[in-house]
């Protein structure tokens, strides 16, 4: 992928930590459609593309869960599965096992997909906009594909003891490989926590065995009860990428059955498919994401633009306007979102407000946002 799970997550909770509400609506702006799709660096049509897919027994779907584009893959991607004759399970990281029955409602029409999202209690369990994720439910509707909620308890099941009913029987630690990633994270989140207090690196590890165990068991399970039918699994990359995730403990809890990864990439070019996970089937998807600080930005070839802008919000109230080309990030180069990060970390560290070089058609422009970290708000000099 374009960007590693490690940069993904620092700008995800770099763009929460500023105020980010993923259940608000998503601002305007033209969504692109996947494409195009490489295997072992080589371009595929995206018939080609499903055939690679139907060779497996398990196909796990990479997504940004902001990102619109990736969404509309997984339903296409559906869609093509079943007309070339699969009729596959469709697990989905959204959804703990513990609302399995409301799915199944879901699934047989019983509950009508305009209120899927209060049935769920999505906005609490999962807080994405259920939008985003709605063509994937309209595809498995459509086609009569069972949808299996993979997750532990979320939200407010999570706080009571029906949580103790849906655990893995084995928590499969994560390869050695991944260790060092994990570390990162840890970082990250504890940099960000807003009460001044965080788990131990150890528990954050555990965590984060458990529910990869957790998706891993219950998709072997639903292989299973549906008499071996193919699962595609949807979730999160940093549970697919690289195949330390979900993957790693499906070979070891279901030894022999194959699996195919396939991750979104950033970069639609060749030196751009040379860093990432080589492995994976990949579709190029711009990255895009939208905070509360009222901007939707893409990244795409290591180009940074701004799609949209929410009216009176702080981007807006900056001076942002759609169609800017986003140069630097503090004092770093703007080659993709990862530089929110770095730059995001370095500024609230010291204080001071998010700076921003922008090109607006041929005039350079100089913009600043405030942070707000937990409680405490920087201000730049200009404020």
């Amino acid at each position: 992928m374009g960007l590693s799970s490690v940069r993904s997550l620092f700008f995800s909770v770099l763009i929460m930590a500023a105020g980010c509400s993923p259940v608000r609506g998503p601002v305007s702006g033209n969504v692109p459609g996947p494409g195009p799709f490489f295997f072992h660096g080589q371009p595929l049509a995206l018939e080609e593309a499903v055939e690679v897919g139907l060779a497996h027994d398990y196909v796990l779907i990479g997504e940004t869960h902001t990102n619109p584009c990736d969404h509309e893959f997984q339903a296409q991607f559906l869609d093509r599965l079943v007309l070339a004759g699969a009729s596959p399970v469709v697990g989905l990281e959204m959804v703990g096992a513990d609302r399995q029955e409301v799915l199944d409602r879901i699934s047989t029409g019983e509950i009508a997909l305009d209120d899927a999202s209060s049935a769920l209690e999505w906005a609490d369990c999962w807080g994405f906009d259920f939008t985003l994720y709605r063509p994937i439910f309209e595809a498995a509707r459509e086609h009569d594909l069972p949808l299996v909620g993979l997750n532990m308890p979320l939200g407010k099941s999570r706080k009571d003891r029906t949580e103790r009913l849906f655990v893995p029987r084995t928590v499969i630690l994560p390869p050695e490989a991944q260790m060092e990633e994990l570390r990162d994270q840890y970082e990250a989140h504890k940099f960000f926590a807003s009460n001044g207090t965080w788990a131990g690196e150890n528990r954050f590890v555990e965590v984060q065995a458990l529910r990869d165990t957790m998706m891993a068991e219950t998709a072997v399970k639903a292989r299973e009860s549906f008499l071996n039918r193919p699962v595609v699994v949807l979730a999160g990359t940093g549970h697919v990428e690289h195949g330390w995730g979900i993957e790693h403990r499906l070979r070891i809890l279901d030894p022999g059955r194959s699996v195919l990864r396939i991750m979104p990439t950033r970069m639609n070019g060749p030196a751009g498919r040379r860093l990432i996970d080589t492995g994976a089937l990949l579709f190029f998807c711009p990255s895009r994401s939208e905070s509360q600080l009222g901007f939707v930005l893409e990244g795409t070839d290591g180009l940074v633009r701004v799609v949209a802008v929410r009216p009176d919000s702080k981007a807006a109230r900056a001076g942002f306007m759609p169609g800017d080309m986003i140069l630097k990030v503090g004092d770093a180069e703007a080659k993709g979102l990862g530089v929110l990060h770095s730059q995001g970390v370095k500024a609230a560290r010291a204080g001071k407000a998010l700076d921003f070089d922008v090109l607006r058609g041929r005039t350079n422009h100089s913009l600043s946002i405030p942070l707000t970290i937990g409680r405490e708000t920087t201000t730049g000099a200009g404020e």
